[in-house]
């Protein structure tokens, strides 16, 4: 039944790709028809297929053990000084559902318990409009972004701005922020937003304290999510408590990724983990629903790292892979949410390659529609 119910997606795919050919209009359908098809794909011809066979397969993208360590999300290795002051310009069933969670949750951290709204995570999209102070979507803008997220009835929306601990807010981030969390909110009044910073970079609980209290003080977040979050977690636990603490008092969540290791920061209220090199550590996984509980929140997300050059994963997904091949893998992984134990962060703005652009679902074919497809069929909206 799941393989027929991707076959008709796959069908209508086709029919509207047949439709667009029909009035020539197929620019950016294979926005990279000039790719190599000859390079790995994962299973473009039987996509119903389950990516996770198990570890003895003889498919290197099966074997689900084999993640390295590396973080999800580290383009913040860019050189914070090479940001203007001024951000870059840019132009104004059969199927088994993934569950959510509880709106609301007491949460006690190291010197408080504060009751807060938290979003359901249930429908998680995540999308990079600014990495540092530029602007990382050249065809869209602010309100094209916002109707494109909006249009998923998103629970969560994260990755919209990094920060480094020396990059500030400019007055324009603010205006496109802004104008993208306000027009989602119109349509989905119950979204919440987050902010990416990196764990690695504060050393003092001042430090990362104020940099909260400066992001609080000229915008608004729901949550502050932490890249090297563990790492940054083992070299200063004080730290890392202390800001959990200072958010919760303030009625934000916190969260970040967690590869490796066997424990997460306490009082954390959600993580993100175990994909990398198109492989999902189902091991790792099985450790932390075991350890953090049926309901805890644990997210995955596409692996960026656009530093690491032409051959890191998020680089191949977007310049190496087609459409068919990108859209491939974004099926098995939501395909496989239910019975891994997790949620997918859907990525309609995401991944980076280079550190300055992201990916643009909108000029990538039927690849946007079948996001929308997916979310619904796996990830349905609650009632």
């Amino acid at each position: 039944m799941a393989a027929r119910k991707i076959v008709i997606v796959l069908a209508i795919l086709g029919m509207l790709v047949s439709g667009l050919a029909a009035t020539g209009n197929l620019d950016g359908f294979l926005s990279s028809s000039s790719q190599d098809s000859s390079l790995p794909c994962l299973d473009c011809g039987g996509i119903a297929r389950f990516l996770f066979s198990s570890p003895d397969s003889k498919n290197p993208s099966s074997q689900v053990n084999s993640v390295s360590s590396s973080s999800t999300d580290t383009t913040n290795s860019v050189t914070s000084g090479t940001g203007t002051e001024t951000s870059t310009a840019h132009t104004d069933s059969a199927s088994t559902s993934v569950s959510s969670n509880t709106n609301s949750t007491t949460m006690s951290s190291n010197t408080d318990s504060t009751t807060y709204s938290q979003p359901n995570f249930n429908r998680v999209v995540i999308s990079r409009v600014y990495q540092q102070k530029q602007w990382t979507l050249p065809s869209e803008n602010p309100v094209t972004v916002a109707q494109a997220i909006a249009s998923l009835n998103p629970t969560f929306v994260t990755g919209l701005i990094r920060l480094s601990d020396t990059t500030n807010l400019t007055s324009q981030m603010i205006v496109d922020y802004n104008t993208i969390r306000d027009l989602v909110l119109q349509a989905n009044p119950n979204t919440k937003f987050d902010i990416v910073l990196n764990a690695n970079e504060y050393n003092t609980s001042a430090e990362l304290i104020t940099k909260f209290q400066a992001i609080n003080s000229q915008i608004h977040v729901d949550a502050f999510y932490f890249d090297f979050y563990m790492p940054g977690y083992q070299a200063h636990p004080q730290v890392v408590e202390d800001a959990i603490s200072y958010a919760h008092s303030q009625g934000q969540f916190v969260g970040g990724d967690v590869f490796g290791g066997v424990g997460i920061p306490p009082a954390s209220d959600y993580v993100v983990c175990c994909e990398a090199n198109f492989t999902i550590d189902a091991g790792h996984l099985a450790h932390l629903r075991s350890t953090l509980g049926p309901n805890f929140p644990i997210l995955v997300h596409i692996n960026n790292n656009p530093q690491g050059g032409p051959t890191t994963e998020c680089c191949v997904f977007m310049n190496s892979y087609n459409t068919e091949q990108r859209i491939a893998y974004i099926i098995q992984l939501a395909e496989n949410q239910a019975p891994l134990g997790y949620v997918l962060e859907y990525s309609p703005f995401f991944p980076m390659c280079p550190t300055s652009n992201s990916y643009d679902a909108l000029q990538d074919g039927p690849m946007f529609a079948t996001i929308q497809t997916l979310m619904n069929q796996y990830n349905p909206s609650s009632s």
